[in-house]
């Protein structure tokens, strides 16, 4: 499913406009307890850094428009981010 399949307002409306005027330099996923001492919370953060596209340019960044299964250590199958998903150690 791209961002364009989901709805076209709110963050989903964003990512898909920012997709077509970005390319993808990298992004970090940051442990799901960074925030937890400071804010007592538990939450997942990425950190994405977006480089703006020339007029007429093409992206040549790593794929991140479309969502992949993945498969945890667990065995559990659930549905992230296709840059996510790809093997990038």
């Amino acid at each position: 499913m791209s961002f364009k399949a989901r709805n076209s307002t709110g963050l989903w409306g964003e990512l898909a406009r920012l997709s077509t005027q970005t390319e993808l330099l990298g992004a970090i996923r940051l442990p799901n307890d960074t925030f937890k001492r400071n804010a007592g919370t538990e939450v997942t953060t990425d950190i994405v850094m977006l480089r703006k596209l020339r007029p007429g340019e093409a992206p040549t960044g790593p794929s991140w428009k479309e969502v992949a299964e993945h498969t945890n250590d667990k065995g559990e199958v659930f549905s992230i981010n296709e840059y996510f998903a790809a093997d990038r150690k």
